[in-house]
């Protein structure tokens, strides 16, 4: 299953459930892609990990220990300065993307509190962890900084506003309207069914697109040729999983493949 926008708004479903309101103990940095915070709620300990490698891009709990370096990179230090003693106090998903936000409050050592967004993208390659400013909107670090030579949609670097990646101009699957008519504009006589969801809403994968044509039996069908009643079917399904998300009624399967050694 790729970790798409659905994906990422179960976890901050199941993370507001369990480390909200949370104390972050300390922060490591592993190597150049992994964080880990050490948190303390409801008097029991707990671990959030953050991955930005390209390939393995994710952030969960964890009862694994990695190993750390023998001198804390300056990200990490800076995160420590910035976190530890601090409080989570929210986790949102951007919009319908694989973005989220991890709110904290900390007191600074003049004993003022500052608000902080440590924001997870979990975008491939592109995948990156910012701490932010919430008053000012100042980046205050990034684990991948990129300067403008390297990028021409935005930079992250200390001190530049805070921008957010190049939308899509996608619909947010999440608002409470979604309309079937809205498809038509994404129709047009190339486009198949199972591609319908992922070219007009945020966060929808190519394979939670064709798993929805599927439930609404409408695979391997021409998008033009749908009617009104079969749109609404379709979009039916995807309310159908919104709400299995959002009442967290939805259980993970780990299917493996028995006949491949690796």
């Amino acid at each position: 299953m790729p970790f798409d926008g659905f994906v990422t708004k179960s976890i901050e479903i199941d993370l507001n459930k369990h480390i909200k309101d949370a104390k972050i103990n300390n922060v490591y940095q592993h190597n150049n892609h992994d964080i880990s915070l050490h948190l303390r709620n409801f008097g029991k300990n707990s671990t959030l990990f953050i991955s930005t490698h390209p390939n393995f891009c994710r952030v969960h709990l964890t009862d694994i220990r990695h190993e750390n370096p023998d001198h804390p990179p300056s990200f990490c230090m800076l995160l420590r300065k910035y976190l530890k003693g601090g409080t989570i106090r929210d986790i949102k998903q951007y919009e319908g993307d694989r973005i989220l936000d991890i709110y904290i409050t900390h007191q600074d050592e003049f004993g003022l509190e500052k608000e902080l967004i440590l924001t997870v993208e979990i975008m491939g390659k592109h995948s990156n962890l910012i701490l932010v400013n919430k008053k000012n909107k100042r980046i205050l670090d990034g684990i991948k900084r990129i300067k403008r030579e390297f990028s021409n949609m935005r930079e992250i670097i200390p001190g530049n506003l805070f921008e957010r990646p190049p939308g899509q101009n996608k619909e947010n699957p999440w608002n409470d309207d979604l309309n079937p008519e809205t498809l038509l504009n994404t129709i047009d006589d190339e486009i198949k069914t199972e591609n319908l969801l992922f070219n007009h809403f945020q966060g929808v994968s190519p394979l939670l697109s064709r798993e929805l044509a599927y439930r609404a039996n409408l695979a391997n069908k021409a998008a033009a040729e749908l009617t009104k009643s079969q749109l609404d079917i379709l979009i039916i399904q995807l309310n159908k999983l919104k709400t299995q998300i959002l009442s967290n009624e939805i259980d993970p399967i780990f299917l493996w493949d028995v006949k491949k050694k690796n």
